[in-house]
């Protein structure tokens, strides 16, 4: 089985869960690649430490479904055909990141999801269902086929990961001051990343052998 997955990530959690996942796949037998995107202008891409104008900024265009170049590491990912696509899926305020509502429009990938079997992870604080909602519509609206949604979230709760994650992107370093929780994914949710894994490679592998 010939396994792609795609992810954008500004704060490296993402980075993580995909490697995770990439993992999980291998272990399987799956032939796996790996593609990170991101803005392909340099000079507009998103960096720590943010303002509050820059929250807005990006918070605004998410929202709007703000679509921009996008580039692909490796360049040739989306030269082949696979058996199955996870997407990761940042969450902006509510919706999908700019760089991965701009590569569900793009029409290299939809060309490479067409009649493939997807699944959507998010990584995120709470703030998911919108974001997967979009992500499975525009997925299958490029005729892919949506199996399954996983949500992969932070330390603390709603409240909590919220000031984590502002004070986060707000400052320059890897940690946030007590009595705030540890930014990042929880240890239950890296956790969750292979088992739900290997959950979605056998039922794209089931999915595959009835289409077949």
């Amino acid at each position: 089985m010939k396994v792609l997955v795609v992810y954008y990530s500004l704060t490296g959690q993402a980075g993580i869960a995909s490697s995770l996942t990439a993992d999980a796949a291998r272990e399987t037998g799956a032939e796996v690649t790996m593609c990170r995107i991101d803005f392909a202008d340099p000079a507009i891409r998103p960096q720590r430490p943010f303002s509050f104008g820059d929250v807005k900024r990006w918070s605004d265009a998410a929202e709007k479904g703000e679509l921009f170049p996008i580039s692909y590491e490796p360049r040739n990912a989306l030269a082949q055909r696979y058996d199955l696509i996870i997407v990761f899926s940042n969450t902006w305020q509510h919706h999908p990141s700019c760089p991965i509502r701009s590569l569900l429009a793009a029409p290299e990938f939809k060309s490479v999801l067409r009649g493939t079997p997807f699944a959507v992870y998010v990584v995120s604080r709470r703030l998911w269902e919108k974001n997967a909602g979009i992500v499975k519509q525009e997925g299958e609206a490029a005729g892919g086929r949506c199996i399954a949604v996983h949500h992969f979230h932070h330390h603390g709760g709603s409240i909590t990961s919220l000031f984590t994650t502002v004070t986060y992107m707000m400052r320059s370093g890897d940690s946030v001051p007590w009595p705030l929780p540890k930014f990042g994914l929880s240890n239950a949710d890296v956790a969750r990343v292979k088992p739900a894994t290997r959950e979605v490679l056998a039922k794209a592998q089931t999915t595959v052998a009835s289409v077949a």
